[in-house]
């Protein structure tokens, strides 16, 4: 069984997060489908960890609504939809996630919601600034993603995107001078870069992780160890 299949049967054991609503239902079997020829770096595995986590962070900072809980859940669904990487489009993730919520009979404000929580989620976003948290429920998300592109499966996504860009494993000249760019570039970041409130608490282990395995992964890159 994969990592995938063992979180969506533990999700309906009960013992997975979720609202568990008919239109999460749905945008699940929608993501599915629309991110099945995907890599590893950007597949349902990464849509169900985002999710989980979203969800776990919300329980950490005192979320209870459950309005509230279903647009995160929502939100952390259809985050990577027609992602600008495998699209090419910089709207067509959020048009995409509008036309599904709309198509799904969600109340319109708090489909907007979900759509203005996808419109700021994601490093493409961030580019030249950090961006505005504009609530609790847009900062649970954005930590969920990028809590997801480090530690251990942030380095496995990086080389499997890197993979799929037909990118070397690594730079000696970055090796050389101890860069995160010796890897294929995909989100590897730095827990100062990341994460706000509950999320900096997940983000330290994954951190040192990451820290130790570049320092290992320069080593033997290097024929040192």
């Amino acid at each position: 069984m994969s990592g995938v299949e063992e979180l969506i049967a533990l999700q309906s054991a009960g013992c997975g997060r979720t609202t568990g609503t008919a239109v999460v239902a749905a945008a699940e079997a929608h993501v599915k489908e629309a991110m099945a020829a995907h890599d590893a770096s950007h597949d349902y595995a990464h849509i169900a960890r985002v999710r989980e986590v979203a969800l776990r962070l919300a329980e950490m900072e005192g979320i209870e609504d459950g309005d509230e809980l279903e647009v995160i859940e929502l939100a952390a669904l259809l985050h990577d939809l027609h992602d600008y990487k495998y699209s090419g489009s910089l709207t067509a993730g959020a048009e995409a996630a509008a036309e599904f919520l709309a198509g799904a009979g969600m109340e319109a404000e708090r489909a907007a919601a979900v759509v203005d929580i996808i419109n700021s989620v994601g490093f493409k976003n961030e580019v030249g600034g950090r961006v505005e948290v504009k609530s609790v429920a847009h900062g649970v998300v954005q930590d969920a993603d990028r809590l997801d592109a480090i530690g251990a499966l942030g380095i496995a996504r990086t080389f499997s995107y890197g993979g799929r860009k037909g990118r070397p494993f690594y730079s000696m000249a970055a090796v050389d001078a101890d860069a995160d760019a010796a890897l294929p570039a995909s989100g590897l970041t730095t827990e100062e870069d990341d994460e706000d409130g509950a999320g900096r608490e997940l983000a330290a282990g994954r951190h040192a992780f990451m820290e130790a395995f570049l320092t290992q992964f320069y080593a033997e890159a290097r024929g040192d160890a």
